[in-house]
């Protein structure tokens, strides 16, 4: 006010046009801002809950281009060993580098169309004999089963209509949600996927499918896409793992309570992980240390926690509390 008191007219005539032209601006971010923090938890879901299905995706397509590509290039190098040409840095020899870049090009095209015609490709990238593109149609199915997994549980989520990550209600959706019938059906969808994807790599490079063709025979296979077929199939095993608490998380005081959590948290650290965090606090609060508790909850009384969600009677609550306790 001093300095407002000194300043001239003109000054302040300054100021209250640059107020006036910022204040749009300002209403703007304030307006989206406000609207983000009402929807942390649909950011959290996408950021780290759902992180196993774009590894999945990740890793599915990944492979895919991984044994196109080396198939194409042994086929074209007959004779030479079979190398991960996807992933390998410069290739010195300059007919061979031109090769594996059209090979690229032309597989990175196909695994984007279910048929595929060889004037396409300039010769570099073979349909099988009925013209369908194999890595399309193995691509394009990893994907479908993605977006169902997806589309599943953002469905699930809206449903429950928890808005913000810090709250009980978010937390207690999460860890109810590999028990969700509708969740497990996504997350078998994409366990299967992996299943007969792999199973029928193998028959075709066992040359079980008449017209298909990898160029690998299943030894080459395993050689080259071990690891990467162990991630896809992790990956896919981990959606139907649950990892909730094991202290009654259903009760109305976790879903009522709001929890601290910093913007860290928001794209980092995952509801199984804070639970763990949680289960900790409660634990020393139940020995008379409540101050990490106090921390992540100040409302939270612990006293009201069972170690599982019984009928509520005395003795089944204390053989409970002994069992998580000890």
């Amino acid at each position: 006010q001093a300095i407002l008191a000194q300043a001239s007219p003109s000054t302040l005539d300054f100021l209250s046009a640059r107020l006036l032209v910022a204040t749009p601006a300002a209403r703007a971010l304030a307006c989206i801002a406000r609207h983000l923090a009402m929807c942390t938890a649909w950011i959290h879901f996408l950021l780290v809950e759902l992180r196993p299905i774009f590894v999945f995706y990740t890793s599915a397509r990944g492979l895919i281009l991984k044994l196109a590509v080396d198939g194409m290039m042994a086929h074209e190098l007959a004779g030479s060993a079979v190398k991960d040409w996807s992933s390998m840095g410069v290739v010195q020899n300059g007919t061979v580098a031109a090769k594996r870049n059209c090979v690229m090009k032309a597989v990175n095209e196909a695994m984007w169309r279910v048929s595929y015609e060889p004037s396409l490709s300039n010769g570099c990238y073979k349909a099988d004999a009925s013209g369908y593109s194999l890595v399309g149609l193995f691509h394009l199915s990893a994907l479908g089963v993605t977006a169902l997994f997806l589309v599943i549980s953002l469905l699930l989520l809206a449903q429950n209509g928890a808005k913000e990550f810090t709250s009980g209600q978010y937390l207690v959706f999460t860890w109810d949600l590999e028990k969700r019938c509708l969740y497990r059906l996504g997350s078998l969808a994409v366990l299967a996927y992996v299943v007969i994807a792999i199973y029928m790599a193998f028959s075709i490079a066992a040359g079980h499918v008449p017209g298909a063709h990898v160029n690998l025979d299943p030894m080459q296979l395993l050689h080259l896409a071990w690891t990467d077929m162990a991630l896809l199939f992790f990956s896919a095993i981990a959606l139907l793992l649950p990892n909730d608490p094991p202290f009654n998380w259903r009760c109305p005081l976790v879903e009522n309570t709001e929890f601290n959590r910093s913007i860290f948290n928001l794209v980092k650290q995952s509801n199984d992980a804070f639970g763990q965090e949680l289960t900790n606090a409660v634990v020393r609060a139940h020995l008379g240390n409540p101050e990490d508790l106090q921390d992540l909850a100040p409302d939270f009384d612990v006293s009201r926690l069972h170690a599982d969600g019984g009928d509520g009677s005395e003795e089944e609550s204390d053989d409970a509390d002994s069992r998580l306790w000890g």
